[in-house]
């Protein structure tokens, strides 16, 4: 599972940064698509390499609508994931330390659903209406709705 989800994100940040945002984006497909062939030889579903494929060429086309944009987006979304796996973190010591096993896989198993849904959800959210008050979204895309 951690060769699933860090080798796409590996490749894409070194080939973006050596090389370009279009070599990352291929990088890491071809990494995912090599994970997923791998996932499916194991018999695993391998969800979580299509999560990761989906959340790198996400930023990979959200990259190409505006840097500046693209940059504060990703900063803020990555320091509220940051700050939300420690809370949940400290969350699960506590429940650890003061319950029982059952107790904190009990949490943990029911939190966690919430959690990360919670946390996909509000990233989505955030970068879309950020994106469409950009120059180049209008471009592509059109005006948006107001509303």
């Amino acid at each position: 599972m951690l060769r699933d989800t860090l080798a796409p994100l590996a490749a894409f940040y070194v080939l973006w940064k050596t090389v370009g945002l279009a070599a990352g984006v291929l990088a890491a497909l071809a990494v995912g698509l090599v994970a997923l062939y791998f996932a499916k030889r194991e018999g695993r579903p391998g969800a979580f390499v299509r999560v990761v494929l989906a959340i790198v060429l996400f930023r990979a086309a959200v990259g190409l609508i505006g840097h500046s944009t693209f940059d504060a987006v990703f900063t803020r979304i990555t320091v509220v994931w940051g700050v939300a796996f420690l809370v949940r973190a400290v969350a699960r010591l506590l429940v650890l330390l003061t319950g029982s096993v059952d107790r904190y896989v009990a949490f943990a198993v029911i939190v966690d659903v919430g959690f990360l849904v919670g946390l996909l959800t509000w990233s989505i959210s955030y970068s879309m209406r950020r994106f469409r008050r950009t120059e180049q979204w209008e471009r592509l895309y059109g005006a948006t709705p107001s509303g």
